[in-house]
């Protein structure tokens, strides 16, 4: 990933969608640990796979910008 980031100056578009992913993984985390702390392994299974779903589309847009 830091090599897409070197690749080209960052513009607006890249600052957006860095604050977006940065915003997901957040809320998505704190589901996750609010999940752990009850109980809720089916919540806990559901935020793995949308942080591996959020990370490749993060991945993808990098990988695309070049």
């Amino acid at each position: 990933m830091d090599k897409a980031l070197k690749t080209r100056p960052m513009d607006d578009a890249l600052r957006q969608e860095i604050k977006r992913h940065a915003e997901r993984i957040a809320r998505i985390e704190r589901i996750q640990r609010l999940a752990e702390q009850s109980g809720d392994t089916a919540t806990v299974a559901r935020a793995k796979k949308l942080l591996e779903q959020e990370n490749a589309r993060y991945s993808t847009y990098l990988n695309t910008r070049k």
